[in-house]
């Protein structure tokens, strides 16, 4: 008992310690984001489970705007060079460069059909035309 009680004690202060430091405040919000960004994803077009999920992680994001709202502009830019030095903040920008491949691919995939779709349309009337 009296070892968790020393780890408790320890793991307080540590926290303590952690929370009176602007950047780890930027990190936890950045922990947070990246965990809603990775559900979000996994839900897809699921709008139930993505208000679900908003809806778990409000009031974090609140704290977290909260945290930049009365702050400079400067200040803010200071928390955000924090903010993408954090370890889920260089994890967050990696998932957004996939999405962002993602979407691309997808839109470059529905642009090739469309086409397709287009050619095939003038070359449907073209050979109606030669009859």
């Amino acid at each position: 008992m009296r070892t968790f009680t020393k780890f408790l004690m320890t793991f307080s202060l540590f926290a303590l310690l952690l929370s009176s430091c602007g950047s780890s405040e930027i990190c936890s919000c950045m922990d947070a984001q990246l965990s809603m960004a990775k559900e979000m994803k996994d839900a897809k077009d699921d709008t139930d489970k993505a208000k679900a999920i908003r809806d778990k992680y409000k009031e974090k994001r609140e704290k977290c705007r909260d945290m930049v709202k009365d702050k400079s502009d400067d200040e803010r830019k200071k928390m955000e060079e924090e903010a993408k030095n954090c370890p889920a903040g260089k994890e967050l920008e990696k998932l957004r460069e996939e999405e962002k491949k993602e979407r691309d691919e997808a839109r470059e995939k529905r642009e090739k059909e469309r086409q397709e779709r287009e050619d095939a349309r003038k070359a449907s009337k073209d050979s109606s035309k030669v009859k």
